[in-house]
């Protein structure tokens, strides 16, 4: 499977992330493509992956999109 893990983070816990997505009802699921740290000064750039594409099918393959 996959790890979710589901809280709070920090700018500097994000850019060590491989890939980050937002999720929510009218979001549904999202790829976060760029993070913008205004307080440190820094951009983070996330890229798809095969863990994007099969995050993506699992989850309109379980809401049936």
């Amino acid at each position: 499977g996959i790890e979710l893990i589901e809280r709070r983070f920090k700018p500097e816990e994000i850019a060590a992330a491989d890939v980050v997505f937002l999720t929510g009802s009218a979001a549904e699921i999202t790829r976060v493509r760029l993070f913008d740290d205004k307080v440190n000064n820094q951009t983070y750039h996330f890229s798809a992956s095969d863990l994007t594409k099969q995050v993506t099918a699992a989850y309109y393959q379980l809401v049936g999109a």
